[in-house]
Order: structure tokens, then sequence, then C-alpha cells
């Protein structure tokens, strides 16, 4: 139905609602239901971008930069790769404190300690 008080715009017809699975199908034009995407998260020392199973998550608790392996701590978290490489581009570009919106600098001995332990028990169990 076009023209009209529509200003020329297709409208769908009355009983026939049109689900967001099937929109998002239209619009890939192929008509099948979409797909459920999972979230990437960027690593902020190398920039590289990886899934929850990937990365793992650090946050600042009073000036303090931790780990925080079930990702459930409150508060504003950052993504990092378990590679204590990566921990220290994230240093050298001072990302941590913008990235968890804290006044610089944090402590990163901790974060530096749990890096290097979770590395090492990842690289024996490979």
């Amino acid at each position: 139905m076009t023209g009209g008080a529509g200003g020329g715009v297709d409208w769908p017809t009355a009983g026939s609602p049109v689900t967001p699975d099937a929109a998002a199908g239209a619009a890939r034009g192929d008509g099948t239901p979409s797909v459920a995407r999972t979230p990437v998260r960027t690593c902020v020392g190398c920039r590289g971008k990886g899934s929850r199973t990937d990365l793992v998550r650090v946050v600042a608790i009073e000036g303090v930069a931790v780990l925080d392996l079930r990702a459930r701590a409150a508060g504003r978290g950052a993504w990092l790769h378990p590679d204590p490489a990566c921990l220290a581009l994230a240093e050298r570009r001072r990302a941590l404190p913008r990235a968890l919106r804290v006044p610089a600098p944090l402590d990163l001995a901790e974060l530096r300690t749990g890096l290097e332990r979770l590395a090492a028990e990842r690289g024996g169990a490979g």
C-alpha cells in the first residue's frame, strides 16, 4: 500500500506482523532467521580483538589493577590478553588507567604476577 497519508512508504498489510527474526533475514536477503552473535572485546594492550574466553578482565580496586577471572567484579573493566607482552604494551601506552577511567598511575604489580601465573598455567596445560 503506497501513497496517501503514508507519503509513498510501503506499509505492511494488516494481519501480517513482521518479526525481528524475519526482518533480519530479509535484510540479509536469504530469509533465514538471524543467528545470535557473541560480543567481541578488544585487548587494551595490543588492540587485538577476541572473545571473552580469549581475554581476561582487569578491574581497578583502590588504585590497584587486579585480574577479574570470573568477569563479575563491580565497576568498569578492561580486557587484556593473558600475555605479559600485552600488559607491557598497555603499560607503555598508559591504556589501563584510561580504559578504567581512574587517575594514573595504577599499581600493576599484582596484575603482572597474576598474568604471569595464568600464562604459566595455560602454557603448561597446552
